[in-house]
Parts: structure tokens; sequence; C-alpha cells
């Protein structure tokens, strides 16, 4: 069995079995991190010109332009971590974002419809010694695999990483089978 969920999740399942205590423990020891996302329309034809730019010296740390993924003129503005944003009221939040998007491109008219995500257990935090309570793969009982971002990566909580996760496990799995 494979259980590829988020860190909470997967430790909702596995709490109750006494044979995954450790791992329970293992698991409820991360510490998280938020990550805020403001949604902001614009008319179809604004573009960013790449799918995604770094913002510097502001709120907004990254904006990416969602048309690629079939919204035209949606442009997604990500903060990672903490700080006073997550307490700022959406509509302050919104125009803060506006205001510095309003900067780098000048040009953009108004949105016209704005949301903002907070997600405060985003991603786990990467601090000094996180690697050693990183779970892996195998969780010590038979048959009973981990994927996730939060696993024995070596990469922080991306994209990236629960990849990484799913394709090792998945060797994993296939050559214990095949030793078997």
């Amino acid at each position: 069995m494979l259980v590829a969920a988020s860190p909470g999740e997967c430790l909702r399942l596995i709490e109750p079995h006494a044979p995954l205590h450790d791992l329970a423990r293992q698991i409820a020891a991360l510490r998280y991190e938020p990550i805020c996302t403001v949604y902001l329309q614009y008319p179809s034809d604004i573009r960013l010109g790449s799918e995604m730019i770094g913002l510097l010296d502001g709120t907004g740390q990254w904006i990416l332009d969602l048309g690629a993924a079939g919204q035209s003129g949606r442009m997604a503005v990500v903060i990672s971590g903490p700080g006073p944003h997550m307490a700022w009221e959406n509509d302050a939040l919104i125009a803060h974002i506006r205001d510095q998007l309003q900067e780098h491109f000048p040009q953009w008219p108004e949105p016209s419809h704005a949301l903002v995500i907070r997600e405060k257990r985003a991603t786990f935090s990467c601090r000094a010694g996180i690697e050693a309570q990183r779970p892996s793969a195998r969780t010590g009982v038979e048959g009973l695999w981990l994927a996730g971002d939060y696993t024995d990566t070596g990469f922080p909580a991306t994209l990236e990483g629960a990849l990484r996760s799913g394709v090792r496990c998945a060797r994993e799995i296939i050559a214990e089978r095949a030793a078997g």
C-alpha cells in the first residue's frame, strides 16, 4: 500500500496503528510555513512574457502567468513564509499587491477580480537538521510505503520534491518486488 498524502493526512491515517507510532511521531515533529497567493484577473490579452517572474523588494515574491494553464489574463502572486501579510485583511493585501504590480507593469489596467488564498501549513519548514526528521519511503511495515514532498527527497517541499519522492518510492517498490 502506498500512502501518497499530505503529512497531516498521512499522520491521521497511520497514527492509530501501534507499529507506526515512531513514524507518526517523526511526521508530527515537522513544522510548517505558510504560503499566500493573490490571484488577479486582468483582460485576457495581458501576459508576462514568461510563465513566472521573480519579484524583488516587495511583499509579492513570484508572479505566475496562468495563461499557460488556460486562464488568460490571470496572474498568481505568491508570498512564501510568514509575515505581516498573513494578518492583513484581504482587501488590503490585494491593494498592496496590485500597487506592487503597477510599479512593474504600469501599462496594465486595474484587475477586474481578485482572490486571496492563505494556506497556513503549505510547506514544511526547511530549517537546520530537517533532513533527519523527514521519513523515508520505507515505513518499516512490510508493504507500506510513503510518497510526498515531505519525505526524504533532498529537495524542499516543491512539486519537484513530490515528483522525486514518487519516482524514488516506485523504484524501491519495484526493486523489492524483483528481489523477493
